[in-house]
């Protein structure tokens, strides 16, 4: 069940397009079935590696998470947080009860980069610890493809623009025109009314500016 439990969030982290909707994706499957991660569960998230399109991971290389974790999910003796975010210094966003427990902090990584964790409560069966374990290797690769994903259509969409800007005066190119061109096109078929201008201008001594 737990392997099931597992492929749903895997396939939700994959499909999504964007990390505010992974988010919440992963919010809903987790608030609909509790069976698997109990009554007292935490799942964060650091915003940086996610929110970083570039291939550039220097940004990232510092010790320890961001000031504040995103919560993914998070619930204590069975009660849902609604809370988004929370200062990482207090490790999780719930207080806790007086009673004993044994927390269980299983780290969510991109290569050598800490992108959040999952606690769990109370799960200290040998068997349990193993597949809680090799769950949370499969979520972390899942991150890893998801984050290279966000990354590729960054790198796309840079390509996109430098191939309609000109290189030496920075202005759009004759390949952008012809875009916008068509887009003015088809708003004209699907509304007569649709107004539009071009204006045309000169610049003397243009290699000397």
């Amino acid at each position: 069940k737990i392997s099931i439990y597992t492929l749903m969030l895997e396939r939700a982290i994959l499909a999504s397009d964007s990390y505010p909707e992974m988010k919440d994706t992963l919010n809903d499957i987790l608030k609909k079935d509790r069976s698997v991660v109990g009554e007292t569960f935490h799942f964060f998230l650091d915003p940086k590696p996610f929110l970083n399109e570039s291939d550039d991971k220097k940004d990232l290389f510092v010790t320890g998470y961001n000031k504040a974790l995103d919560v993914v999910f998070s619930i204590n003796n069975g009660v849902v947080s609604e809370a988004k975010s929370f200062e990482t210094a207090k490790l999780v966003p719930s207080s806790c009860d007086d009673e004993n427990h044994m927390y269980v902090f299983s780290p969510i990584h991109d290569d050598e980069y800490s992108t959040g964790y999952l606690v769990f409560c109370d799960s200290f069966d040998p068997v349990r610890m193993r597949i809680i374990r090799s769950c949370q290797e499969r979520i972390d690769v899942a991150f890893e493809k998801f984050i290279q994903n966000i990354r590729l259509k960054y790198l796309n969409k840079r390509v996109i623009e430098l191939s309609h800007v000109d290189p030496l005066t920075h202005v759009k190119n004759r390949i952008a025109y012809e875009g916008k061109a068509e887009d003015v096109i088809d708003r004209i078929k699907n509304d007569p009314s649709y107004r539009f201008a071009v204006a045309m201008f000169d610049v003397n001594n243009l290699k000397v500016i």
